[in-house]
């Protein structure tokens, strides 16, 4: 079976970090705690490649990256 990603299109890629801090701003009024314990690594960029989605199948993003974040920060 073969595998396919969905995500937003490269214009709309973003540092971790940089969504990270949009999600903290959004969040701010709710009590977030933070484990200071140790963590594995995280990549600092993350980014999925939708090529194949969008030739198989003419799938393409219906949101842009800022919609998705407000949507799921309400």
């Amino acid at each position: 079976m073969r595998k396919l990603n969905f995500g937003p299109n490269d214009e709309d890629a973003k540092p971790v970090q940089w969504i990270v801090e949009r999600l903290t701003k959004a969040w701010a009024r709710r009590k977030l705690v933070l484990d200071g314990g140790d963590h594995p690594h995280e990549a600092h960029y993350l980014k999925l490649d939708c090529s194949k989605a969008k030739a198989r199948l003419d799938w393409h993003p219906r949101w842009h990256l800022q919609t998705t974040l407000e949507s799921i920060t309400r």
